[in-house]
């Protein structure tokens, strides 16, 4: 009989002893260095899974090693004066929310924000930001909601917002602004779907009203608690976004100048501007006709340097731009024409004087 001399499955006996192959493969790889790393979580910080909290922690600089799987990071309520652009040492490719408010950041250098490419929501509230230089946003293309509430804000460089292409909502609350930043709607290279605007508890004393008449057909701007002169532009402005149940004023009519009596005190055949209560109407065309529609209440002639707006679905038009070929016009004495009338005509018009 043949003794047979058993060992158990995947192991050699090599000069007298076991050896398990992982085992030496482990040995191995240690030899040559390429074990794995493991991220670790900074001191002062929590992590969890995919989340990053270094918040309250009286941090002054940036924690060094932070561990780049995180989609999102809190360093809000600490001391961080600036962010720098090698504020991180490696690109945080799937970082989507960034939560830097309650800081004491007065410094944002460009392209800081170039290592985190997929930011879909940044807060820098409640920090110590006094103006949006060129190209601040440089590198958040995909960047959808952008908080800068509570800093002191009081200008905004062109360019500032010109690489925020998909940037929908803007809040800009409590700075100092003195003027409208209508550029984030003109420039270029600016956001294109920016459909909320928050500029509320500035320093806003005028604002571009044909503009916000064309702006507030896609887009919510809020405009409360700012110090807006109380003149016929903007009762005109107030009263079309009340006929219109525009949600920003609804909620916040008590917020708006323009209040009780402050209407009736303002004259506004002396200021070459006339308040007229909007009125509902309906007209029918057949395709192909031209329309012609007075503003209602107007009193003609018109007064000399009165200017008519007229709100359509698509664009606002205003009797000073004088183009006769022009197939949708304002005519000098403020009545709306349509040549060749078409189906996409059809909407909803107001007259603002």
């Amino acid at each position: 009989m043949h003794v047979i001399a058993s060992q158990p499955f995947g192991r050699n006996i090599v000069g007298g002893s076991c050896c398990d192959p992982a085992a030496a493969a482990m040995v191995l790889l240690l030899c040559l260095g390429f074990l794995p790393t493991v991220a670790t979580c900074p001191p002062h910080c929590l992590c969890a899974s995919d989340i990053i909290s270094c918040s309250g922690r009286n941090l002054s600089t940036m924690p060094f090693g932070l561990p780049s799987y995180a989609t999102r990071l809190d360093l809000s309520h600490n001391s961080i004066g600036a962010l720098r652009v090698d504020w991180v040492s490696q690109p945080f490719h799937r970082l989507t929310t960034l939560i830097l408010n309650r800081n004491s950041i007065s410094q944002i250098e460009v392209a800081s924000f170039a290592v985190t490419p997929h930011l879909l929501h940044l807060d820098l509230s409640s920090n110590q930001l006094t103006v949006l230089n060129s190209s601040i946003f440089t590198g958040l293309k995909e960047l959808k909601e952008l908080l800068l509430i509570g800093n002191q804000i009081f200008h905004i460089k062109p360019g500032a917002f010109s690489d925020v292409d998909s940037l929908e909502r803007l809040y800009l609350s409590a700075n100092r602004l003195t003027a409208f930043p209508l550029e984030l709607y003109e420039e270029p290279k600016g956001p294109r779907n920016l459909t909320f605007l928050d500029l509320s508890y500035n320093r806003l004393s005028k604002v571009p009203i044909q503009s916000l008449l064309s702006l507030t057909h896609h887009a919510s701007v809020y405009l409360q608690e700012n110090p807006l002169l109380c003149d016929c532009s903007l009762v005109a402005l107030l009263e079309y976004w009340t006929w219109k149940q525009y949600r920003p004023l609804m909620d916040f009519r008590g917020e708006y100048p323009c209040r009780d009596g402050a209407v009736r005190d303002i004259n506004c055949t002396r200021h070459g501007v006339m308040y007229i209560p909007l009125q509902a109407r309906t007209y029918r065309v057949e395709p192909g006709e031209r329309l012609r529609v007075q503003c209602p209440g107007l009193p003609l002639p018109v007064q000399e340097g009165l200017v008519v707006f007229w709100v359509t679905p698509r664009m606002t038009l205003n009797s000073s731009a004088g183009d006769p070929s022009a197939r949708r016009s304002v005519l000098p004495n403020g009545t709306l024409e349509i040549q060749g009338a078409l189906l996409e005509d059809s909407g909803t018009y107001g007259c603002v004087v």
